[in-house]
């Protein structure tokens, strides 16, 4: 059983205990109420915001911690996570066991079974899969406002198909999707961020329609990750003798006590670059994070590179914390504790220079002009369609600059 795997059976677990409504109905005041119920009972706090993360919530690409696992299963009324962990292993070896033991009266008892669902049913199965109809629907996404945030309407109109389950996601994450009534038409959310969506219609698991969604930045776009609803940095807040940063008298602002919560930030560019490929790009960039204090320690950055169909991920760290990096490639996750990326680890004080290389599948990246890490991938990326710089805590962008054979875009083609 994957760690996925026993994650999700402990979330479970969790709802089951506490047997509110759907977790996929939960609001921000369910999350609160979790938050002070496993205070009360492991001493140890869970921010509203960690548990919408784990619940899929909110968007965030890390590995829940060893501490936060821990405290998941202590909840559950397990001595840690090992021990949780270790339980579902003994469940399952208990299972084999009874089955083996019983192994000739599961057969006989399964032949009989099945040989009733057989008769009594699979004629009528058959007939209701053949005529079962997908293709008579309505599907359209519409913006409300050229910025964030942006609240989306979704028309939708399947009374007429024999859809039993009606879901729309709003992205290309699972996660992220809403069971609707099928005897209605509409349908809204609000999107917190910039990005290039892939809104679907989904029929009984089965995606019948999709609509790309591209919600831009109108220019740089500095955004403070909080509970709820982010904090937005125009362009002009970012922007102080042609560098891009986030300050820290910006993250206090924000209300945060940085001895004790350091946030996530990025400054993102969701724009269209003039159709250039994801398969072949050239990009340059010089940046830094600014804050090695407290929790933020490791000095986290990364490059986000989207494509129309996926995208490039490339993160930084301090050398003592590469273990925990991770890099994507189309199609593929590359991460340090089985590949060599010891060229994603900086020094503390280093500003980071990369210069990277992508052309008919095949990624060469240079960084601070003497370590290379080259692979390849088989996915087509695309267009690219965004940028994001990623800090944990503060960080500055010094120059960047996308090209392609046929155009050539820098960092200060879209600051004010």
């Amino acid at each position: 059983m994957t760690q996925n795997h026993l994650l999700i059976k402990c979330l479970k677990g969790i709802e089951q205990r506490l047997s509110w409504i759907d977790s996929n109905q939960w609001q921000q005041k369910h999350f609160e109420s979790l938050s002070e119920l496993i205070y009360e009972k492991t001493k140890i706090r869970l921010s509203p915001l960690t548990l919408k993360r784990l619940w899929g919530k909110t968007k965030y690409e890390s590995n829940p911690s060893a501490t936060t696992l821990d405290t998941l299963a202590q909840f559950l009324d397990y001595k840690d996570w090992i021990n949780f962990q270790n339980n579902q292993k003994g469940e399952i070896r208990k299972f084999k066991f009874n089955y083996l033991k019983n192994k000739k009266a599961v057969f006989f008892t399964s032949l009989i079974l099945v040989a009733f669902v057989l008769i009594g049913f699979s004629m009528k199965f058959i007939t209701r899969l053949k005529t079962r109809d997908y293709s008579n629907f309505e599907f359209s996404v519409q913006k409300l406002s050229p910025s964030i945030p942006n609240t989306v309407y979704f028309n939708y109109n399947v009374k007429n198909t024999d859809a039993d389950s009606v879901i729309i996601q709003q992205s290309w994450d699972p996660r992220y999707h809403h069971l609707v009534d099928k005897n209605k038409t509409d349908f809204s959310c609000i999107y917190y961020y910039p990005g290039y969506y892939k809104a679907k219609l989904v029929l009984d698991n089965n995606v019948v329609a999709q609509e790309d969604l591209y919600i831009t930045s109108n220019g740089w776009l500095g955004i403070i990750d909080k509970e709820t609803v982010p904090i937005y940095l125009n362009a002009e807040d970012i922007t102080d003798n042609n560098i891009l940063l986030i300050k820290e008298n910006q993250l206090i602002k924000a209300g945060f006590d940085l001895k004790n919560k350091i946030p996530k930030t990025t400054i993102n560019l969701v724009e269209k670059f003039d159709s250039i490929s994801g398969n072949d790009f050239e990009l340059t960039a010089s940046f830094k994070q600014t804050y090695p204090k407290g929790e933020a320690i490791c000095q986290k950055a990364g490059l986000m590179i989207t494509c129309s169909e996926n995208y490039f991920y490339i993160p930084f760290s301090i050398k003592g914390c590469v273990n925990e990096l991770k890099m994507n490639l189309p199609g593929k996750t590359l991460s340090a504790k089985d590949t060599d990326l010891r060229s994603l680890g900086v020094e503390t004080t280093d500003t980071i220079h990369l210069k990277l290389n992508v052309s008919d599948g095949i990624f060469d990246l240079v960084v601070n002009n003497n370590s290379n890490i080259k692979d390849f991938f088989k996915v087509d990326p695309g267009k690219i369609v965004g940028i994001k710089f990623e800090f944990h805590g503060t960080g500055e962008i010094y120059d960047f600059t996308l090209k392609s054979s046929k155009t050539e875009y820098s960092m200060f083609d879209f600051m004010p």
